[in-house]
């Protein structure tokens, strides 16, 4: 089932509910910068927490490059984090909605789930951020040269791989809010069971980073690395993997 709502900026936010039979409970789910919720993986992630019970909320971040409102110039962590937020509050109103739930998400969609983890921890049951943009770290990934283009064009061009008619531009400002935000300082504190997948080949959250949060964090966790992959894990075997990590995961969940 399909629904719309808006933000607290007033934008369109497109959403995807997929119900599971006797729902054990649901998972909100979050892609990536200029992500949708179409993608391979996130498709992989939503059908993979349907059939272990959980019903899910898969929906298109705004300024992205899904059915959502906005434009890519204006995605940052910040923006990211608000929808999370404001999809969240509108399920609380609707019958199916159940606390506490899982959080799942991509990219700057893990960023995002660990942030609202962080500031919600009694409403969360559990939290997969894969392949997970580490705000404290982000930065480290880029040299000084690319950092100093980025500032002085204003910009740099993003375009879709799976969507290559979708071209935008992603902001300095994304770099600017990005240093605003941190997370590892809290990993000490947080409780609640997590998932960190990330592919070997990653080259934009490296497994080194994702270590290091695995290893600050105090709660029941599983970290697991998919062989060859990149950022985004895209060949069928890739998915596969995902798939059966995912199934081992929940498969250690009290649920």
């Amino acid at each position: 089932m399909q629904y719309t709502l808006r933000n607290r900026k007033d934008k369109k936010i497109v959403l995807d509910f997929y119900e599971s039979p006797n729902a054990k409970g649901i998972v909100f789910l979050q892609h990536g910068c200029s992500g949708f919720k179409e993608e391979p993986h996130i498709v992989v992630m939503a059908d993979t927490f349907c059939s272990n019970g959980l019903s899910v909320i898969n929906f298109d971040a705004t300024n992205s490059f899904g059915e959502s409102d906005g434009l890519l110039s204006d995605a940052t962590l910040t923006t990211h984090s608000q929808d999370l937020e404001d999809v969240i509050q509108w399920a609380e109103s609707q019958p199916w909605y159940k606390e506490p739930f899982v959080l799942a998400g991509h990219s700057l969609g893990g960023a995002s789930v660990l942030k609202y983890a962080i500031n919600f921890p009694h409403k969360v049951s559990a939290l997969a951020p894969l392949s997970t943009v580490i705000p404290d770290t982000w930065v480290t990934n880029r040299s000084v040269e690319d950092i100093r283009a980025w500032k002085n064009n204003g910009f740099v061009t993003k375009k879709s791989e799976l969507r290559p008619e979708k071209v935008g531009q992603i902001s300095f400002a994304y770099v600017e809010d990005m240093l605003s935000h941190q997370i590892l300082k809290y990993a000490r504190e947080m409780q609640m069971p997590i998932l960190l997948v990330v592919g070997t080949s990653d080259n934009l959250t490296p497994p080194m980073q994702q270590q290091y949060l695995y290893e600050l964090w105090a709660g029941p966790k599983m970290y697991k690395e998919i062989q060859g992959a990149e950022h985004s894990f895209k060949t069928e075997e890739e998915l596969l993997s995902l798939r059966h990590i995912l199934n081992e995961w929940l498969c250690s969940l009290p649920m």
